[in-house]
């Protein structure tokens, strides 16, 4: 047996394994070289022309960072407006996102629950600025600051008594596992109680979302003013995705209170969990390191008894 287990650390590691040695470089040698296989970088998105794409000093402003499920250093935002994005997205970190592509839709009969993504977009991008933002709290921006919160889309032409839903779809994302984490408030206004109800779907692209059943997650919005931290339920919620090969994630945003009916998105970070594999690999590797020093220290105290 300790023949073997030898040998599995010669195969890993080496004939001049040293044995006795401390073990956490290799350790920490094992996660490195699995990392790229345990861990894809994040998509993140943010919705609304004005006033644009979020500047660094505001990029870390967002759930994903604030939870640290997005590493601080993946800053690279992609700017969502009213037209699809057919390549030339980015992943968090600055790498080119290649084969990945969004594409924007809506009721194409307001009320019927059915997301529309080959009809042509009718997506306002321009309208909702923020300009209750100063007054919502910082999550949302301030004099001087213009998070991924601040501005977003929703059904151009529609009032706040029409159930307008919009969304939209990515494809060519890798297979796994993804928690998405969702923002969206009119920020023009600093009333409170209107949540947003985000739907979510995986399955082969399609030219339409019909979302009624599908898993959904609650915006609550109920903070009218002193939004200076995420609050899960509150400024944000999350969705967690499984994505074969080939899937695309459908999502669908629509209000819920009779004072405000449309759907809005302000921003959305797609963030991949770490795949079964690597945490697996990982903890066979961390073993086959710790186990000798486990042994030697069983071995002590045997022989003090």
């Amino acid at each position: 047996m300790i023949r073997t287990h030898r040998a599995c650390q010669r195969w890993v590691f080496g004939d001049d394994f040293p044995v006795r040695s401390t073990p956490f470089p290799r350790v920490f040698a094992i996660l490195l070289f699995l990392a790229p296989f345990g861990y894809s970088e994040s998509l993140l998105l943010d919705f609304g022309t004005t006033p644009g794409l979020v500047a660094p000093a505001d990029a870390l402003n967002s759930p994903g960072h604030f939870t640290g499920a997005v590493p601080a250093g993946e800053i690279t935002w992609n700017l969502v407006t009213s037209t699809d994005i057919t390549s030339g997205l980015k992943f968090g970190d600055g790498s080119d996102a290649t084969g990945i592509s969004l594409n924007l839709g809506q009721e194409d009969t307001i009320g019927n629950n059915i997301v529309d993504f080959a009809a042509a977009n009718a997506i306002n991008s321009t309208s909702l600025t923020g300009t209750s933002a100063t007054t919502l709290g910082s999550d949302y921006g301030t004099a001087s600051s213009s998070p991924v919160a601040k501005d977003g889309i929703f059904r151009n032409g529609t009032n706040a008594t029409q159930n307008a839903a919009i969304g939209f779809r990515i494809d060519g994302l890798t297979a796994g596992t993804y928690t998405l984490y969702f923002v969206g408030r009119n920020t023009n206004t600093s009333a409170g109680g209107f949540p947003v109800m985000f739907y979510t779907s995986t399955g082969l692209s399609a030219d339409t979302f019909a979302f009624t059943g599908s898993a959904s997650t609650t915006v609550g919005n109920s903070s009218t003013n002193g939004n200076t931290t995420w609050t899960a339920g509150n400024q944000y919620n999350t969705a967690t995705v499984n994505v074969s090969t080939g899937d695309s994630i459908f999502v669908a945003a629509e209000g819920t209170s009779a004072s405000e009916l449309r759907g809005f998105i302000n921003s959305v970070e797609i963030v991949p969990e770490p795949s079964a594999v690597f945490i697996l690999l990982a903890g066979f590797g961390v073993l086959l390191v710790l186990r000798p020093k486990l042994n030697r220290k069983r071995l002590s105290v045997a022989g003090d008894s």
